[in-house]
Protein backbone atom coordinates (compact mmCIF):
# COMPACT_ATOMS: atom_id res chain seq x y z
CA UNK A 1 0.00 0.00 0.00
CA UNK A 2 1.33 3.65 -1.03
CA UNK A 3 2.38 5.58 1.79
CA UNK A 4 0.49 8.92 2.83
CA UNK A 5 2.76 11.56 2.15
CA UNK A 6 2.68 15.70 3.10
CA UNK A 7 3.70 18.10 1.03
CA UNK A 8 4.86 21.95 0.86
CA UNK A 9 5.27 24.27 -1.34
CA UNK A 10 5.78 27.98 -1.04
CA UNK A 11 5.83 30.36 -3.73
CA UNK A 12 5.69 33.96 -3.80
CA UNK A 13 2.09 34.65 -4.06
CA UNK A 14 1.04 31.43 -1.94
CA UNK A 15 1.73 28.31 0.64
CA UNK A 16 0.42 25.40 -1.58
CA UNK A 17 -0.32 21.77 0.91
CA UNK A 18 -1.82 18.52 -0.55
CA UNK A 19 -1.50 15.53 1.27
CA UNK A 20 -1.80 11.84 -0.96
CA UNK A 21 -1.42 8.44 -0.92
CA UNK A 22 -0.04 7.03 -4.14
CA UNK A 23 -2.48 8.59 -6.66
CA UNK A 24 -5.25 9.39 -4.53
CA UNK A 25 -4.86 13.29 -3.29
CA UNK A 26 -6.22 13.24 0.38
CA UNK A 27 -6.56 16.49 1.25
CA UNK A 28 -5.19 20.12 -0.49
CA UNK A 29 -5.44 23.95 0.50
CA UNK A 30 -3.67 26.86 -0.91
CA UNK A 31 -3.42 30.60 1.00
CA UNK A 32 -2.57 33.58 -0.42
CA UNK A 33 0.43 35.67 1.21
CA UNK A 34 1.08 39.13 1.14
CA UNK A 35 3.11 40.74 -1.36
CA UNK A 36 6.72 40.95 -0.57
CA UNK A 37 6.94 38.26 2.00
CA UNK A 38 8.43 36.04 -0.68
CA UNK A 39 10.86 37.22 -3.25
CA UNK A 40 11.74 34.91 -5.98
CA UNK A 41 11.15 32.11 -4.23
CA UNK A 42 13.55 33.82 -1.11
CA UNK A 43 11.76 33.92 2.09
CA UNK A 44 11.99 37.49 3.04
CA UNK A 45 10.25 37.08 6.76
CA UNK A 46 10.75 33.96 8.49
CA UNK A 47 8.69 34.33 11.05
CA UNK A 48 5.57 35.46 8.97
CA UNK A 49 5.83 33.05 6.65
CA UNK A 50 6.03 30.45 9.52
CA UNK A 51 2.79 32.24 11.06
CA UNK A 52 1.16 31.37 7.77
CA UNK A 53 2.16 27.95 7.11
CA UNK A 54 1.01 27.07 10.53
CA UNK A 55 -2.41 29.15 9.66
CA UNK A 56 -2.66 26.75 6.85
CA UNK A 57 -1.96 23.70 9.16
CA UNK A 58 -4.53 24.78 11.68
CA UNK A 59 -7.44 25.30 8.86
CA UNK A 60 -6.77 22.02 7.27
CA UNK A 61 -6.69 20.81 10.51
CA UNK A 62 -3.61 18.43 9.07
CA UNK A 63 -1.17 16.97 12.11
CA UNK A 64 1.56 15.29 10.68
CA UNK A 65 4.64 17.53 11.01
CA UNK A 66 6.81 15.31 8.76
CA UNK A 67 7.14 16.77 5.55
CA UNK A 68 8.17 16.70 2.22
CA UNK A 69 9.55 20.43 0.29
CA UNK A 70 9.64 22.23 -3.02
CA UNK A 71 12.56 24.69 -3.66
CA UNK A 72 11.92 27.27 -5.85
CA UNK A 73 15.58 28.69 -6.19
CA UNK A 74 16.56 30.26 -9.60
CA UNK A 75 20.29 30.15 -8.91
CA UNK A 76 20.48 26.95 -8.84
CA UNK A 77 22.69 25.03 -11.72
CA UNK A 78 22.46 21.61 -13.09
CA UNK A 79 24.84 19.25 -15.16
CA UNK A 80 25.62 15.66 -16.21
CA UNK A 81 29.14 14.65 -15.79
CA UNK A 82 31.18 11.64 -16.55
CA UNK A 83 33.72 10.27 -13.96
CA UNK A 84 36.24 7.12 -14.58
CA UNK A 85 34.82 4.60 -11.96
CA UNK A 86 35.89 4.89 -8.66
CA UNK A 87 35.69 2.93 -5.05
CA UNK A 88 33.34 4.76 -2.55
CA UNK A 89 36.16 5.61 -0.65
CA UNK A 90 37.93 8.11 -3.00
CA UNK A 91 34.81 9.38 -5.17
CA UNK A 92 33.50 12.03 -3.12
CA UNK A 93 36.68 13.82 -3.16
CA UNK A 94 36.68 13.23 -6.86
CA UNK A 95 32.60 14.64 -7.50
CA UNK A 96 34.25 17.76 -5.39
CA UNK A 97 36.85 18.27 -8.11
CA UNK A 98 35.15 17.87 -10.83
CA UNK A 99 32.17 20.25 -9.76
CA UNK A 100 34.85 22.95 -9.08
CA UNK A 101 35.43 22.36 -12.76
CA UNK A 102 32.18 22.47 -14.29
CA UNK A 103 29.91 25.09 -11.62
CA UNK A 104 31.06 28.78 -12.23
CA UNK A 105 30.33 29.41 -8.76
CA UNK A 106 32.30 28.74 -5.18
CA UNK A 107 31.58 25.22 -3.34
CA UNK A 108 31.38 27.33 -0.16
CA UNK A 109 28.25 29.16 -1.38
CA UNK A 110 26.39 26.36 -2.76
CA UNK A 111 25.19 23.12 -1.04
CA UNK A 112 26.42 20.11 -3.62
CA UNK A 113 23.73 17.17 -4.66
CA UNK A 114 24.08 13.73 -6.97
CA UNK A 115 23.05 10.80 -8.20
CA UNK A 116 24.49 8.15 -10.60
CA UNK A 117 22.79 6.92 -12.81
CA UNK A 118 25.28 4.90 -15.22
CA UNK A 119 27.44 2.57 -14.11
CA UNK A 120 29.69 0.59 -16.72
CA UNK A 121 32.71 -1.00 -16.79
CA UNK A 122 35.51 2.28 -16.73
CA UNK A 123 33.15 5.09 -16.17
CA UNK A 124 29.99 5.67 -14.16
CA UNK A 125 27.72 9.06 -15.11
CA UNK A 126 26.31 11.51 -12.75
CA UNK A 127 23.65 14.11 -12.17
CA UNK A 128 24.91 17.31 -10.45
CA UNK A 129 22.48 19.76 -8.71
CA UNK A 130 24.38 23.01 -6.91
CA UNK A 131 21.45 25.10 -4.70
CA UNK A 132 22.73 28.75 -2.86
CA UNK A 133 23.22 27.28 0.97
CA UNK A 134 21.24 30.32 1.30
CA UNK A 135 18.21 29.79 -0.11
CA UNK A 136 18.08 26.14 1.71
CA UNK A 137 18.71 27.33 4.88
CA UNK A 138 16.36 29.85 4.80
CA UNK A 139 13.49 27.53 4.26
CA UNK A 140 14.61 25.03 6.47
CA UNK A 141 14.77 28.01 9.10
CA UNK A 142 11.10 29.21 8.34
CA UNK A 143 9.86 25.43 8.11
CA UNK A 144 11.72 24.93 12.28
CA UNK A 145 9.91 27.98 13.28
CA UNK A 146 6.25 26.71 12.04
CA UNK A 147 6.89 23.28 14.19
CA UNK A 148 7.74 21.26 10.61
CA UNK A 149 10.18 18.58 10.31
CA UNK A 150 11.48 18.13 6.77
CA UNK A 151 13.07 14.67 5.55
CA UNK A 152 13.03 15.46 1.86
CA UNK A 153 13.95 18.70 -0.30
CA UNK A 154 12.92 18.68 -3.92
CA UNK A 155 14.13 21.35 -6.67
CA UNK A 156 11.01 22.18 -8.67
CA UNK A 157 12.23 21.43 -12.32
CA UNK A 158 12.80 17.74 -10.85
CA UNK A 159 9.85 17.43 -9.37
CA UNK A 160 7.49 18.32 -12.44
CA UNK A 161 10.13 16.10 -14.60
CA UNK A 162 8.87 13.63 -12.47
CA UNK A 163 5.31 13.60 -13.02
CA UNK A 164 5.31 13.24 -17.07
CA UNK A 165 4.62 9.75 -18.18
CA UNK A 166 7.04 10.12 -21.72
CA UNK A 167 10.36 9.58 -21.60
CA UNK A 168 11.23 12.60 -23.91
CA UNK A 169 9.63 15.43 -23.30
CA UNK A 170 10.24 19.32 -23.03
CA UNK A 171 8.55 21.34 -19.36
CA UNK A 172 8.31 25.21 -19.63
CA UNK A 173 6.62 26.29 -16.29
CA UNK A 174 6.42 30.47 -14.79
CA UNK A 175 5.00 31.25 -11.67
CA UNK A 176 4.91 34.96 -10.78
CA UNK A 177 8.62 36.27 -11.70
CA UNK A 178 10.41 32.82 -11.36
CA UNK A 179 10.46 30.23 -14.57
CA UNK A 180 12.28 26.98 -14.94
CA UNK A 181 12.78 24.91 -18.79
CA UNK A 182 13.62 21.15 -18.62
CA UNK A 183 14.62 19.17 -21.22
CA UNK A 184 14.39 15.58 -20.33
CA UNK A 185 15.50 12.84 -22.81
CA UNK A 186 15.34 8.82 -22.08
CA UNK A 187 13.94 9.98 -18.28
CA UNK A 188 16.86 11.92 -17.29
CA UNK A 189 16.68 15.60 -17.14
CA UNK A 190 19.47 16.53 -19.92
CA UNK A 191 19.14 20.56 -19.55
CA UNK A 192 17.45 22.67 -16.57
CA UNK A 193 17.02 26.15 -16.62
CA UNK A 194 15.76 27.96 -13.52
CA UNK A 195 15.99 31.58 -13.87
CA UNK A 196 13.78 34.94 -12.82
CA UNK A 197 12.46 37.33 -14.99
CA UNK A 198 12.79 40.95 -13.94
CA UNK A 199 10.34 43.71 -13.46
CA UNK A 200 7.53 42.61 -10.90
CA UNK A 201 4.88 44.55 -12.79
CA UNK A 202 5.24 43.32 -15.92
CA UNK A 203 2.00 41.44 -17.61
CA UNK A 204 1.78 37.83 -18.25
CA UNK A 205 2.10 38.91 -21.90
CA UNK A 206 5.07 40.84 -21.30
CA UNK A 207 7.01 38.11 -19.90
CA UNK A 208 6.11 35.96 -22.41
CA UNK A 209 9.01 37.23 -24.82
CA UNK A 210 11.69 36.63 -22.36
CA UNK A 211 10.52 32.91 -21.98
CA UNK A 212 10.25 32.04 -25.59
CA UNK A 213 13.78 33.60 -26.06
CA UNK A 214 15.39 31.57 -23.46
CA UNK A 215 13.18 28.68 -24.31
CA UNK A 216 14.69 29.01 -27.98
CA UNK A 217 18.13 29.49 -26.81
CA UNK A 218 17.95 26.24 -24.70
CA UNK A 219 16.75 23.89 -27.45
CA UNK A 220 19.75 25.48 -29.36
CA UNK A 221 21.89 24.69 -26.95
CA UNK A 222 20.78 20.87 -26.33
CA UNK A 223 20.85 20.27 -30.12
CA UNK A 224 24.38 21.81 -30.56
CA UNK A 225 25.45 19.61 -27.92
CA UNK A 226 23.75 16.45 -29.20
CA UNK A 227 23.99 16.16 -33.15
CA UNK A 228 23.56 12.79 -33.35
CA UNK A 229 19.96 12.91 -31.76
CA UNK A 230 18.45 16.47 -32.03
CA UNK A 231 15.20 17.58 -30.83
CA UNK A 232 11.91 17.75 -33.49
CA UNK A 233 8.50 18.17 -33.26
CA UNK A 234 8.07 15.09 -32.19
CA UNK A 235 9.09 15.83 -28.69
CA UNK A 236 6.18 17.25 -26.67
CA UNK A 237 6.04 20.41 -24.67
CA UNK A 238 4.08 20.87 -21.36
CA UNK A 239 3.57 24.26 -19.85
CA UNK A 240 2.63 24.67 -16.05
CA UNK A 241 1.63 27.30 -13.93
CA UNK A 242 0.62 30.64 -15.01
CA UNK A 243 1.46 29.59 -18.92
CA UNK A 244 -1.50 27.36 -18.84
CA UNK A 245 -3.85 30.43 -18.70
CA UNK A 246 -2.52 31.46 -22.00
CA UNK A 247 -3.26 28.62 -24.24
CA UNK A 248 -3.46 31.35 -27.50
CA UNK A 249 0.39 32.30 -27.05
CA UNK A 250 1.76 28.31 -27.02
CA UNK A 251 2.53 28.16 -30.76
CA UNK A 252 4.57 30.96 -30.64
CA UNK A 253 5.87 29.26 -27.42
CA UNK A 254 7.37 26.53 -29.75
CA UNK A 255 8.66 28.67 -32.65
CA UNK A 256 10.11 26.79 -35.62
CA UNK A 257 9.82 23.72 -33.39
CA UNK A 258 6.31 22.92 -33.80
CA UNK A 259 5.94 20.75 -31.14
CA UNK A 260 2.52 20.07 -29.23
CA UNK A 261 2.09 21.99 -26.36
CA UNK A 262 -0.83 21.16 -23.80
CA UNK A 263 -1.04 22.10 -20.37
CA UNK A 264 1.53 19.30 -17.74
CA UNK A 265 -0.67 16.42 -17.07
CA UNK A 266 -1.15 14.37 -13.58
CA UNK A 267 -1.41 11.20 -12.65
CA UNK A 268 -3.27 12.59 -9.71
CA UNK A 269 -7.11 11.70 -9.15
CA UNK A 270 -9.70 12.51 -5.93
CA UNK A 271 -12.98 11.91 -5.11
CA UNK A 272 -13.79 15.10 -4.98
CA UNK A 273 -13.46 18.52 -7.20
CA UNK A 274 -9.58 18.75 -7.15
CA UNK A 275 -7.44 21.36 -9.73
CA UNK A 276 -4.16 19.87 -9.92
CA UNK A 277 -2.91 22.22 -12.00
CA UNK A 278 -2.71 24.12 -8.88
CA UNK A 279 -0.41 21.75 -7.21
CA UNK A 280 1.38 20.12 -9.89
CA UNK A 281 4.74 20.90 -7.67
CA UNK A 282 3.50 19.19 -4.96
CA UNK A 283 2.37 16.16 -7.27
CA UNK A 284 6.03 15.43 -7.93
CA UNK A 285 6.41 16.03 -4.38
CA UNK A 286 4.15 12.84 -3.78
CA UNK A 287 6.01 10.76 -6.14
CA UNK A 288 9.26 11.91 -4.95
CA UNK A 289 8.42 9.25 -1.98
CA UNK A 290 6.13 7.10 -3.96
CA UNK A 291 8.45 6.30 -7.35
CA UNK A 292 6.84 2.89 -8.16
CA UNK A 293 3.85 5.00 -9.19
CA UNK A 294 4.89 6.71 -11.89
CA UNK A 295 7.46 5.95 -14.92
CA UNK A 296 8.49 9.70 -14.78
CA UNK A 297 12.23 11.13 -14.17
CA UNK A 298 14.52 8.52 -12.85
CA UNK A 299 16.35 11.87 -10.75
CA UNK A 300 15.32 11.51 -7.10
CA UNK A 301 18.05 13.36 -5.35
CA UNK A 302 17.14 14.34 -1.74
CA UNK A 303 18.04 18.53 -1.94
CA UNK A 304 18.49 18.38 2.23
CA UNK A 305 22.04 18.82 3.32
CA UNK A 306 23.23 16.10 6.01
CA UNK A 307 23.08 18.54 8.90
CA UNK A 308 19.54 19.13 8.92
CA UNK A 309 18.90 15.31 8.39
CA UNK A 310 16.87 13.54 10.94
CA UNK A 311 18.64 11.99 13.88
CA UNK A 312 19.60 8.61 14.05
CA UNK A 313 18.74 6.39 17.40
CA UNK A 314 22.18 6.86 19.25
CA UNK A 315 24.52 3.62 19.13
CA UNK A 316 24.50 4.02 22.61
CA UNK A 317 21.09 2.70 23.28
CA UNK A 318 21.78 -0.76 21.46
CA UNK A 319 25.61 -1.16 22.71
CA UNK A 320 24.78 -0.71 26.23
CA UNK A 321 23.18 -4.39 26.81
CA UNK A 322 24.98 -5.56 24.40
CA UNK A 323 28.40 -4.38 26.11
CA UNK A 324 26.89 -5.98 29.19
CA UNK A 325 26.42 -9.12 27.99
CA UNK A 326 30.04 -9.20 26.11
CA UNK A 327 31.15 -8.35 29.63
CA UNK A 328 30.10 -11.16 31.68
CA UNK A 329 31.18 -13.82 29.35
CA UNK A 330 34.38 -12.24 29.02
CA UNK A 331 34.56 -12.42 33.19
CA UNK A 332 33.12 -16.33 33.21
CA UNK A 333 35.94 -17.13 30.49
CA UNK A 334 38.44 -15.23 32.76
CA UNK A 335 37.55 -17.56 35.66
CA UNK A 336 37.90 -20.41 33.72
CA UNK A 337 40.89 -20.01 32.24
CA UNK A 338 42.44 -18.97 35.85
CA UNK A 339 42.12 -22.62 37.31
CA UNK A 340 44.62 -23.59 34.50
CA UNK A 341 46.67 -21.51 35.24
CA UNK A 342 49.02 -23.30 38.05
CA UNK A 343 48.77 -26.66 35.98
CA UNK A 344 50.39 -25.42 33.20
CA UNK A 345 53.57 -23.16 35.16
CA UNK A 346 55.40 -26.23 35.64
CA UNK A 347 55.17 -27.44 31.70
CA UNK A 348 56.24 -23.70 30.79
CA UNK A 349 59.59 -23.63 32.61
CA UNK A 350 60.77 -26.83 31.62
CA UNK A 351 59.75 -25.48 27.90
CA UNK A 352 61.97 -22.37 29.54
CA UNK A 353 64.98 -24.20 30.25
CA UNK A 354 65.21 -25.74 26.59
CA UNK A 355 64.62 -22.34 24.65
CA UNK A 356 67.61 -20.84 27.00
CA UNK A 357 70.02 -23.78 26.05
CA UNK A 358 69.12 -22.86 22.03
CA UNK A 359 69.20 -18.98 22.61
CA UNK A 360 72.68 -19.71 23.90
CA UNK A 361 73.73 -21.49 20.84
CA UNK A 362 71.85 -19.06 18.11
CA UNK A 363 74.36 -16.03 20.40
CA UNK A 364 77.20 -17.95 18.75
CA UNK A 365 76.08 -18.08 15.83
CA UNK A 366 75.30 -14.32 15.58
CA UNK A 367 79.05 -13.42 16.69
CA UNK A 368 79.98 -15.40 13.66
CA UNK A 369 78.08 -13.73 11.10
CA UNK A 370 79.14 -10.20 12.81
CA UNK A 371 82.67 -11.05 11.37
CA UNK A 372 81.38 -12.27 8.24
CA UNK A 373 79.50 -8.88 7.92
CA UNK A 374 82.68 -6.94 8.83
CA UNK A 375 84.91 -8.30 6.08
CA UNK A 376 81.99 -7.69 3.36
CA UNK A 377 81.68 -4.42 4.61
CA UNK A 378 85.41 -3.68 3.91
CA UNK A 379 85.08 -4.88 0.29
CA UNK A 380 82.18 -2.52 -0.60
CA UNK A 381 84.37 0.78 0.07
CA UNK A 382 85.23 1.03 -3.55
CA UNK A 383 82.11 0.09 -4.30
CA UNK A 384 80.21 2.90 -2.20
CA UNK A 385 82.62 5.60 -3.57
CA UNK A 386 81.84 5.01 -7.23
CA UNK A 387 77.87 4.98 -5.82
CA UNK A 388 78.60 8.52 -4.35
CA UNK A 389 79.48 9.88 -7.63
CA UNK A 390 76.71 7.95 -9.58
CA UNK A 391 74.37 10.23 -7.09
CA UNK A 392 76.24 13.45 -7.96
CA UNK A 393 75.33 12.84 -11.09
CA UNK A 394 72.03 11.79 -10.49
CA UNK A 395 71.30 14.90 -8.25
CA UNK A 396 72.33 17.52 -11.50
CA UNK A 397 69.91 15.30 -13.33
CA UNK A 398 67.41 15.65 -11.33
CA UNK A 399 67.08 18.97 -11.08
CA UNK A 400 67.00 19.75 -14.48
CA UNK A 401 64.12 17.48 -14.31
CA UNK A 402 62.35 19.43 -11.32
CA UNK A 403 62.62 22.82 -13.54
CA UNK A 404 61.13 21.14 -16.53
CA UNK A 405 58.10 19.57 -14.33
CA UNK A 406 57.76 23.18 -12.52
CA UNK A 407 56.91 24.74 -16.35
CA UNK A 408 54.69 21.74 -17.17
CA UNK A 409 53.01 22.39 -14.03
CA UNK A 410 52.65 26.24 -14.34
CA UNK A 411 51.24 25.28 -17.93
CA UNK A 412 48.67 22.73 -16.37
CA UNK A 413 47.19 25.09 -13.50
CA UNK A 414 46.73 27.29 -16.41
CA UNK A 415 45.39 25.18 -18.52
CA UNK A 416 43.09 24.01 -16.13
CA UNK A 417 41.97 27.45 -15.01
CA UNK A 418 41.27 28.57 -18.50
CA UNK A 419 38.95 25.52 -18.89
CA UNK A 420 37.75 25.88 -15.41
CA UNK A 421 35.98 29.35 -16.25
CA UNK A 422 34.04 28.42 -19.42
CA UNK A 423 30.53 28.88 -18.91
CA UNK A 424 27.69 26.44 -20.87
CA UNK A 425 26.92 28.42 -23.19
CA UNK A 426 30.69 29.10 -24.87
CA UNK A 427 32.99 25.88 -25.95
CA UNK A 428 36.66 26.46 -26.31
CA UNK A 429 38.16 25.56 -29.41
CA UNK A 430 41.89 26.32 -29.45
CA UNK A 431 44.49 27.11 -26.66
CA UNK A 432 47.78 28.52 -27.38
CA UNK A 433 49.95 29.09 -24.52
CA UNK A 434 53.24 29.15 -26.49
CA UNK A 435 54.23 32.31 -25.93
CA UNK A 436 51.31 35.25 -24.88
CA UNK A 437 48.20 32.98 -24.34
CA UNK A 438 45.91 32.66 -27.46
CA UNK A 439 42.10 31.15 -26.38
CA UNK A 440 39.97 30.77 -29.14
CA UNK A 441 36.15 29.09 -29.65
CA UNK A 442 32.55 29.62 -30.45
CA UNK A 443 29.83 31.19 -28.22
CA UNK A 444 25.92 31.32 -28.08
CA UNK A 445 25.88 34.87 -27.81
CA UNK A 446 28.07 37.92 -27.25
CA UNK A 447 27.63 38.18 -23.83
CA UNK A 448 29.02 35.12 -22.41
CA UNK A 449 32.10 36.11 -24.31
CA UNK A 450 32.54 39.39 -22.19
CA UNK A 451 31.40 37.78 -18.90
CA UNK A 452 34.47 34.47 -19.99
CA UNK A 453 37.25 37.34 -20.59
CA UNK A 454 35.70 38.78 -16.99
CA UNK A 455 35.98 36.06 -15.60
CA UNK A 456 39.87 35.19 -16.97
CA UNK A 457 40.84 38.83 -15.83
CA UNK A 458 39.54 38.38 -12.57
CA UNK A 459 41.36 34.69 -12.17
CA UNK A 460 44.54 37.02 -12.55
CA UNK A 461 46.19 34.05 -14.63
CA UNK A 462 47.40 37.09 -17.08
CA UNK A 463 48.25 40.66 -16.32
CA UNK A 464 45.92 41.68 -19.40
CA UNK A 465 42.92 39.67 -21.15
CA UNK A 466 42.23 41.41 -24.53
CA UNK A 467 39.74 40.04 -26.94
CA UNK A 468 40.94 40.30 -29.81
CA UNK A 469 38.15 39.52 -32.36
CA UNK A 470 34.06 38.37 -32.30
CA UNK A 471 32.98 37.12 -35.74
CA UNK A 472 29.23 36.42 -35.73
CA UNK A 473 28.30 33.10 -37.93
CA UNK A 474 24.71 32.50 -39.16
CA UNK A 475 24.09 28.56 -40.69
CA UNK A 476 20.50 27.45 -42.10
CA UNK A 477 20.14 24.32 -40.32
CA UNK A 478 17.03 22.88 -41.29
CA UNK A 479 15.38 26.03 -42.04
CA UNK A 480 16.26 27.22 -38.80
CA UNK A 481 19.03 30.14 -38.69
CA UNK A 482 21.66 29.53 -35.65
CA UNK A 483 23.64 32.12 -35.03
CA UNK A 484 26.94 31.44 -33.00
CA UNK A 485 29.76 33.55 -32.42
CA UNK A 486 33.81 33.05 -32.79
CA UNK A 487 36.54 34.90 -30.82
CA UNK A 488 39.79 35.23 -29.96
CA UNK A 489 40.93 36.35 -26.77
CA UNK A 490 44.60 37.26 -25.71
CA UNK A 491 45.95 36.76 -22.74
CA UNK A 492 50.04 38.40 -21.07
Amino acid sequence: MAKQVTTLFIEDTAIRLLVARGKQAEKWASLPIEAGLVKHGLIQDNVLVADKIKELFRLTKITNKKVVIGLSEPGSLYRIVTLPKLPDAILPEAIKREAERVIPLSLDEVYLFHQIIATREQEMTLFMAAVSRSAVDNIIKTLQLAGLKPYLVDLVPLALCRIIEQPTAIIVSLRSSNFEIAIMVDQIPQVIRSLSLPGEAESLLEKLPTIIEELDRTITFYNSSHTDKPLDDNVPVFVDGDLVQIPNSWPSLVGNLGSKVSPLPSPMHSANEFDASQFTVNIGLVFKENTHEVNGSSINLNALPKSYLPDKPKASRILLPVAACVGILILAFIWLQTRNVATDTASINAQIATVNTHITQVNKDITAIKDQITQTQNSLKPIEDQVKNTQDSAATFTNLVDNMAETRNTANTNITQIFGLVPASLELTSVDLSNAASIQGDALNESSIFSYARALKDSKIYSSIVIQSITLNEQDVEGVTVRTYQFVIAGQ
